[in-house]
């Protein structure tokens, strides 16, 4: 396994945030850096760090029943 390091970037979905301001990340715009390794037993790892300005916070939907 090669080691990788990849920017990663929001989505349409609302679940990244900005710490200054609370307002959502718009779409595309980077949210942090994703790598992995292997372990000593080489066994792939990923890694996640959001950036330093960035707070993570999904919304759970609750699907209700219709009567």
């Amino acid at each position: 396994m090669k080691n990788t390091l990849e920017l990663i970037y929001a989505s349409d979905y609302e679940e990244f945030y900005y710490k200054d301001s609370d307002e959502p990340v718009r779409e595309g715009d980077p949210v942090g850096i994703e790598w992995d390794e292997l372990t000593t037993v080489n066994e792939p790892v990923v890694h996640f760090n959001l950036l330093s300005n960035i707070y993570w916070s999904p919304k759970y939907e609750t699907e209700e029943e219709e009567i």
